[in-house]
């Protein structure tokens, strides 16, 4: 059986929230996640993604609150 990785579901979850069709989707992939990726620009790339991933949720669960954020 073929189990998708956590990442894979991570950005499809976000496009069928149409996150990705936002004006400042960061381009999260999954490779964006991936654990080989030890390089200090790909440690600044995976905080930038999910960064945008919290917020950007946080924002549907409440978005009043998220105003003011």
């Amino acid at each position: 059986m073929n189990v998708p990785s956590d990442g894979v579901l991570l950005v499809k979850n976000l496009r069928f929230l149409d996150l990705n069709l936002l004006p400042d989707w960061p381009n999260v992939t999954a490779e964006t996640f991936r654990a080989s990726r030890n390089a200090p620009v790909a440690q600044k790339d995976r905080l930038r993604c999910a960064e945008f991933v919290l917020f950007r949720l946080f924002e549907r669960w409440d978005n009043a609150i998220a105003k003011f954020v």
